[in-house]
């Protein structure tokens, strides 16, 4: 599916993958929800195979998990050898391991500067044991934002996504814990904190909005926010 993609998109594919978190989605569709750490060894068997398939011709694999015999894959990709590989997630011992061993980019979701910073150091190491270059992964967040230049709507709908999340996490959550790994202000204070995390060596931004139904939100990032980054 992923190597038709790349030719229908003309060599536009980004491949993302992760290990899987969701356990109501597992049980939805009748599939075993391992322990992590087998997920994230299934992971690293999948993109081995998955490599192999977009650039061999005839692909075979003997892992723990999973096993392919002469497998075929067409057609070939656009891209080559093949697409970047992101890999989502920010566990420091298993993940980002695999990360420095398979991925073109990492993918880190709701972090604070700081922990970008810290998970970066730690991809630095990994990617040193293994004689890998850093410079070769690029990295990026995904992160929930919440943008209006009027400062009392803002508070109300900071208001509201607090109450949510104080629901969900079942716990009280402070205002401060809630905006740090999170983009949330005036325009002028959410695109300071996006370059705060650009100066921490993330590079691309996997957005989502937060409690924000109408469009002007939209409307108030493609205006203010585009023209700033050089965004099309």
């Amino acid at each position: 599916m992923a190597a038709t993609f790349d030719v229908l998109s003309n060599g536009r594919l980004k491949f993302c993958i992760g290990a899987g978190w969701y356990e109501p989605e597992y049980r939805a569709y009748s599939i075993d929800y391992a322990d992590l750490v087998t997920r994230i060894s299934q992971l690293k068997e999948s993109v081995q195979i998955i490599k192999k398939m977009w650039t061999e011709e005839h692909s075979s694999f003997e892992g723990k998990y999973y096993h392919i015999h002469h497998a075929i894959c067409n057609p070939k990709l656009v891209q080559k050898p093949h697409p970047p590989i992101w890999i989502g997630g920010k566990g420091e011992k298993l993940i980002l391991r695999a990360v420095a061993e398979f991925a073109q980019r990492s993918n880190f979701v709701v972090c604070t500067p700081q922990e970008c910073k810290d998970k970066v150091r730690v991809l630095s190491r990994y990617c040193a044991s293994l004689g890998r270059n850093l410079n070769e992964i690029k990295f990026s967040l995904g992160a929930g934002l919440l943008v209006d230049q009027s400062e009392q709507r803002l508070k109300r709908q900071i208001r509201k996504c607090l109450a949510a999340e104080v629901s969900k996490k079942g716990r009280p959550v402070s205002l401060e814990e809630y905006k740090e790994p999170r983009i949330i202000g005036s325009p002028e204070e959410c695109i300071e904190k996006i370059h705060m995390y650009t100066r921490l060596k993330i590079d691309y931004f996997i957005l989502w909005f937060l409690g924000q139904t109408s469009l002007k939100a939209l409307n108030l990032f493609a205006d203010q926010f585009m023209q700033e980054f050089k965004l099309e």
